[in-house]
């Protein structure tokens, strides 16, 4: 339960309870240790209720076994107190820290690390209150015990320097509150740097969500007390992009060392060192330490140990030292990335802290703009209206049913009447999120979203002409990070090889029964894929511009030739994609399917699922130094959305495993214009020689004009969907 995962926690701590009562009489002190762990679980849980008689019972099992000036009497008074604190009962609350207080103070000694955490917390119980003078010394003085026997870099220093943070807030301090948040954070990065890449995605994700509210402070404080300050700016902008994205970059910096051709030696040091990570992350979290200064010694090896062997692996490893380097970010290194004639827009998703009644309340959307010589932070209003914006904008792009129904009416003819619809709503957006920065921006748009900005081209935004953006001067390229300018220019060692192209996959291989065409390159409503014969097409036009590429298509276009790519210059998948948002694990929820995949669906015990390619199993791709990965098929962008680390789906996995750049769709694309705006797109860049941003602008522009043309409107449907995000040097 250190690390999160309460439900598995649950039924063990109550087995050890019954088994503890059984054993040793219900009065035992271990019976006591076992409530206090189980009421200390259902409290994390949020069911106090349930918590409430453990602890009490365990507080009564303490004091009549173990005496009433014991360290565990004092612990269970704190836990107890702290229960009725969350309960709002702060009259209960006050007399049993203080009791803790004291018992711990007598019984172990003033510079304890136990007291220290009886100071924070009666501190805490105060600020709650709002008595923030009695509650300011209490918080220095613990602050000065932690630093001093756990030392200046340890979680629980941090955690006092945030919370001493809001209580200057509160005192209308904002400098003291800016100091003190700006001290926190350092500490947090560092303990983050130890376990990025080296512990379950999962626990990382938990590990860093705790901590990221010491840079929604920082956030809020700046935009509050410190807008004219641009220096202040400038420093809040580099904590939030160190933030940003962390668990993304750092993995696919970590898949870099385990794919790259390493020694047996680097490979066994990097085992070793996922394992001190793992431990350090353990007792760092650990709950109601009775032996902190053991523990204390044990996190020193570990640290130390850890540290030589870090030292080893950049001496040994050069993909190890990459991976470093994505904490050598800085601000100036990025404003001195951002291209000439561009800017960069950083959007924020962050919570508003309410000093005056001490809680958080629903988020916001910030945004960061900046070019080389400027930056300025601005609050787009409250995030939920723009979702509800998107919502509304998301819903009127598909002009019609997916899958065989599509065949059977004129989606032509429904785009044109449901056009004006979707510019009513992309225009309502524009002025959310556009129109705020649309004199502070310059042509080329280097776009870092957040949230569910995830999900839409800006491109398709309506300006007040009722031009859509993509008419205007605008190009855009999309980021998941600011530090992917920075990490995108480190010189690496990039060797690719021969491009793959596959299109038009034989779904139902091994299957009697054939299935009608598909005009929409998405799963159908009946769970099959219908076959996409425009996609033959157009790999075989791809290939003929490209030349130097392999081509399979029909039975061939098979999941084993892709999972033997190993770095092609330009990967190209032109298929059906697909994205169920009712499965807990976006990585499986979201893919493409290859030849065969009709009979996974149909018999997937038998046939192993092949053919049906998730984003998980992307992640055991090769792809380190592939310029360009192309995704022609349907919503291929979505997957699921956690703030500050993006879209957790199949473009994610393929920036993990390598790729420079990527091209996704946002929502269920046409099989025919499809096909005519990837030819173009490749004919840009390997005929014309553009850039990718520019060349996908362009070809999109193509196909739109030609729908105009052809069929008197230009509903996005036809050409809106595809964005470039990565590399934009390239």
């Amino acid at each position: 339960s250190n690390l999160g995962d309460y439900q598995k926690a649950l039924p063990l701590y109550e087995r050890s309870l019954d088994i503890t009562e059984k054993s040793l009489g219900p009065e035992h002190p271990d019976v006591a240790l076992s409530l206090h762990y189980l009421a200390s679980l259902y409290s994390d849980l949020g069911d106090y209720q349930k918590a409430l008689p453990l602890f009490e019972r365990s507080l009564e099992i303490r004091e009549k076994m173990l005496g009433p000036e014991h360290p565990d009497v004092a612990d269970s008074l704190n836990n107890l107190a702290t229960l009725y604190s969350n309960l709002g009962d702060y009259q209960k609350a006050l007399p049993l820290y203080e009791r803790s207080l004291e018992i711990a103070e007598k019984s172990l000694s003033p510079e304890h690390p136990y007291v220290a955490g009886s100071l924070h917390n009666l501190a805490n119980h105060y600020f709650n209150l709002g008595d923030y003078q009695k509650a300011l010394p209490l918080f220095e003085r613990s602050l000065e015990i932690y630093e001093k026997s756990l030392g200046p870099e340890h979680p629980d220093v941090a955690l006092t320097l945030f919370n001493l943070s809001l209580l200057h807030i509160s005192l209308q301090q904002p400098k003291k509150a800016l100091e003190y948040v700006l001290r926190s954070i350092p500490i947090q990065n560092s303990h983050i740097k130890t376990i990025v890449g080296m512990v379950p995605e999962k626990t990382a994700l938990d590990v860093i969500s705790e901590k990221n509210e010491t840079i929604h402070l920082l956030i809020n404080l700046t935009y509050r007390y410190f807008l004219e300050d641009k220096y202040t700016i400038k420093h809040t902008f580099e904590q939030w992009f160190l933030r940003k994205g962390i668990i993304l970059d750092a993995y696919r910096r970590f898949y870099d060392v385990i794919f790259s051709d390493e020694t047996d030696e680097v490979k066994e040091l990097l085992l070793r060192l996922k394992d001190i990570s793992s431990r350090l992350t353990s007792l760092y979290h650990r709950k109601d330490d009775k032996e902190v200064e053991k523990t204390k010694k044990i996190i020193d090896s570990l640290e130390e140990e850890r540290e030589a062997i870090r030292l080893e692996l950049i001496q040994k490893s050069k993909a190890f030292k990459t991976l470093e380097a994505i904490w050598d970010a800085n601000i100036d290194t990025i404003l001195n990335l951002i291209p000439h004639g561009s800017c960069l827009i950083d959007f924020a998703l962050i919570p508003q802290y309410d000093s005056e009644n001490n809680k958080w309340l629903d988020p916001h959307y910030y945004v960061f703009i900046l070019s080389r010589d400027h930056i300025e932070l601005l609050d787009l209003g409250e995030a939920h209206i723009i979702d509800e914006l998107i919502d509304n904008l998301r819903k009127t792009i598909t002009p019609g049913e997916r899958g065989p129904v599509v065949i059977e009416i004129p989606i032509h003819k429904i785009a044109q009447n449901t056009e004006d619809t979707f510019k009513h709503h992309a225009h309502n957006l524009y002025n959310k999120i556009f129109s705020p920065l649309k004199d502070k921006v310059k042509d080329n748009i280097i776009i870092s979203p957040d949230g569910y900005l995830n999900l839409i081209p800006f491109e398709v935004l309506v300006d007040e002409d009722g031009s859509y953006l993509i008419d205007n001067k605008y190009t855009f390229t999309y980021i998941a990070t600011p530090r992917e300018l920075f990490l995108f220019s480190l010189k690496e060692d990039r060797q690719t090889h021969i491009s793959l192209i596959m299109g038009n996959p034989d779904f139902d291989m091994d299957i009697e029964e054939a299935q009608p065409k598909a005009q929409v390159r998405a799963v159908d409503i009946f769970g099959r894929f219908d076959p996409l014969p425009a996609t033959e097409e157009e790999v075989k036009a791809i290939h003929s511009i490209i030349g130097d590429a392999q081509l399979f298509t029909g039975k061939d276009a098979r999941e084993d030739v892709l999972n033997k790519a190993e770095s092609p210059r330009f990967l190209h998948l032109a298929t059906h994609g697909f994205f169920k948002d009712d499965t807990p694990n976006p990585l499986v929820s979201s893919g493409i399917a290859l030849a065969g995949a009709n009979k996974s669906y149909i018999n997937p015990e038998d046939y192993n699922g092949t053919g049906i390619v998730t984003a998980e199993k992307i992640l055991n791709l090769r792809l380190k130094g592939t310029d360009m990965v192309v995704l022609s098929a349907c919503e291929t962008g979505l997957g699921g959305i956690t703030k500050g680390e993006g879209i957790y789906g199949l473009r994610r996995a393929f920036t993990q495993v390598g790729a420079r750049g990527i091209v996704t769709s946002l929502w269920k694309v046409p099989d025919k214009e499809t096909k005519e705006l990837m030819v173009a797109f490749y004919n840009n860049i390997i005929t014309k020689n553009k850039k990718s941003p520019i060349a996908l602008k362009e070809a999109i522009l193509q196909v739109k004009n030609k729908v105009k043309e052809t069929q008197n409107h230009t509903h996005p449907f036809f050409w809106g969907a595809f964005v470039y995000a990565g590399d934009v040097t390239f």
